[in-house]
């Protein structure tokens, strides 16, 4: 395999709107599936096995009467490369294919600050068939942790007679840091989907993030009695709001 070489990989689209997964696993596993054909036909070639008395298994080609020989024996007797090229399959028609999910936030406000800390965070969602569970529940503690930071901290404060941002570094802006993560628990509904693609699998980069927001605010909301209705949800806005209705 080749990585990050623009000038030796393919054309491909942007990694965007949750598809990178869905989108690419399939294309890998079709040409997976055809190199384990050309592996097969060519280990049954040396071994002298007619190709369909040939099993691969555990990365052996194996004939019925229990000759083995390894992918790489294999690879080593042949004097040409193996290359295959897959693609992932159409849509089925008259479905369409989405990840959905739903979020919970346990929050506390301080009504004479109005500082709100997020205390727990718990995602369900029906993202299809698992590839790398480490992986998946990175994307979701990222996805989070974002929606955490878009709900409570992050602003962009401009200029408007000059069009200048001025909170543009990292200092100013503000992100959540590990001193304000939660506690994230994560929830897997349901299995592959068959109807997605060869993998059944689905997105969860953005799905973690969108409902994140929603479920601080209306956490907020319960915890207070009053409806904080722009985002970030900053100590001044819950102030405001509180003396408001009082």
């Amino acid at each position: 395999m080749i990585i990050g070489d623009t000038d030796l990989t393919p054309y491909g689209p942007s990694s965007g709107g949750s598809t990178t997964a869905p989108s690419i696993s399939p294309a890998v596993r079709d040409a997976a599936e055809k190199m384990k054909k050309k592996l097969i036909s060519a280990g049954g070639a040396i071994l002298k096995s007619e190709e369909n008395n040939v099993i691969y298994k555990d990365g052996v080609v194996a004939s019925k009467t229990n000759d083995k020989i390894s992918l790489e024996e294999i690879v080593k007797n042949v004097q040409s490369d193996f290359i295959t090229h897959g693609s992932r399959e159409e849509n089925l028609e008259g479905y369409i294919t989405q990840t959905f999910g739903a979020q919970f936030a346990e929050v506390e406000v301080d009504t004479l600050l109005g500082n709100v800390t997020v205390k727990r965070i718990v995602a369900a969602h029906d993202i299809g068939r698992i590839l790398n569970r480490q992986t998946l529940e990175n994307q979701f503690h990222g996805g989070i942790i974002q929606g955490l930071g878009f709900a409570l901290m992050e602003e962009r404060i401009m200029d408007e007679d000059y069009g200048k941002v001025l909170n543009q570094n990292m200092h100013d802006y503000k992100i959540p840091t590990m001193l304000e993560t939660p506690d994230i628990d994560i929830i897997i509904v349901g299995d592959g989907d068959e109807k997605a693609n060869n993998m059944g699998v689905k997105g969860i980069g953005e799905p973690a993030m969108i409902p994140t927001a929603g479920a601080i605010a209306n956490a907020v909301y319960n915890a207070i009695g009053v409806r904080i209705k722009s985002l970030p949800i900053t100590p001044d806005k819950i102030l405001t709001a509180l003396n408001s209705n009082n």
